[in-house]
């Protein structure tokens, strides 16, 4: 399960909120490949991997690396 967060933000005189994921939230700082968070220190979570967790493993947890994907 992702973790959502609500985000409001003002443009002139309108609020505007959206939900956005932790991965979203923080994306603003460059992580290293697998990982996420405010300090980059969070892999990411079954089923993301990859760049920004935005890859999706199509295999079952045990045999994802959340830098690489699915192992053989």
């Amino acid at each position: 399960m992702e973790i959502c967060h609500r985000v409001f933000f003002v443009v002139g005189a309108f609020i505007f909120t959206t939900v956005m994921t932790e991965v979203e939230l923080y994306s603003n700082q460059k992580c290293a490949t697998g990982f996420y968070g405010p300090k980059c220190e969070l892999p990411c979570r079954h089923p993301n991997y990859g760049e920004l967790c935005h890859l999706k493993c199509e295999c079952i947890k045990q045999y994802c690396n959340h830098i690489t994907g699915c192992q053989d």
